[in-house]
C-alpha cells in the first residue's frame, strides 16, 4: 500500500482562503516540502474546498487551468503531485465532499491503493483539515501560516498530532515520525 501527504491547497501550499486560484502562488517552501516527502517515500495529493467556484467568482474552467499550471510549475521544480481533488460546493449544499467530510480522500484511496494510517493531512485550518485527518485516522499537521492561528482553539474535539510554523516544520515532524517507525 501507498502512504499520502494530503496537503491542503490555500493557506497551507500558498496564498489564503481568500485567495482566487488563478491568483495563487506556492509559498517558497512549498515545493521543496512535497519534495522532500516524495523522497520520503509518500505521494503528494491536494485536497481543496473552492467554494469561490459555487459562489461564481472563479469557474470550473479557471479552476482547472490553474490547477494544470500549478502540476506544470511543480514539474519543471521535479516535484510529483499525484492529484488534485477538489469540493467546488458551499457549505450549505451538505455535499458530501467538502472537507473535512472524506470522500475526496477515499476516492484517493482507491486510485492510488493509500493506506491512510500511514499517511499525514497538513493544512491550515482545525475545522476542515484536522477534522479531516481525524475523520480518516491519518496524523494531522496544523500549519499556522493562513488561518493557522486565527482558529487554535476553536474547535473542541478535534487537536493535531502536530503545530507547525511553517511547511518545513511540518516536513520535519514527517520525517521525525518516518525514522521513528524504522527505530520500531
Amino acid at each position: 500500500m501507498t502512504k499520502a501527504v494530503f496537503w491542503d491547497l490555500l493557506g497551507t501550499l500558498g496564498g489564503t482562503s481568500q485567495t482566487l486560484i488563478p491568483d495563487f502562488t506556492f509559498y517558497d517552501e512549498a515545493l521543496p516540502a512535497l519534495k522532500t516527502v516524495h523522497n520520503l517515500g509518500f505521494i503528494n495529493i491536494i485536497i481543496t474546498n473552492q467554494s469561490h467556484i459555487a459562489h461564481g467568482r472563479v469557474t470550473m474552467k479557471e479552476f482547472d487551468e490553474s490547477c494544470e499550471r500549478l502540476m506544470d510549475e511543480s514539474t519543471k521544480e521535479e516535484v510529483e503531485i499525484k492529484a488534485i481533488y477538489v469540493c467546488p460546493h458551499q457549505r450549505k449544499d451538505n455535499c458530501s465532499c467538502k472537507k473535512p467530510k472524506p470522500e475526496l480522500v477515499f476516492r484517493a484511496q482507491n486510485e492510488f491503493d493509500i493506506n491512510l494510517k500511514s499517511s499525514f493531512v497538513v493544512g491550515d485550518s482545525v475545522k476542515n483539515d484536522m477534522g479531516l485527518a481525524q475523520a480518516i485516522g491519518a496524523k494531522g499537521i496544523l500549519v499556522l501560516t493562513g488561518e493557522g492561528k486565527e482558529g487554535m482553539g476553536t474547535t473542541k474535539n478535534i487537536s493535531p498530532d502536530s503545530i507547525a510554523e511553517n511547511l518545513t516544520d511540518a516536513v520535519d515532524f514527517i520525517k521525525n515520525n518516518v525514522l521513528h517507525s524504522f527505530e520500531q
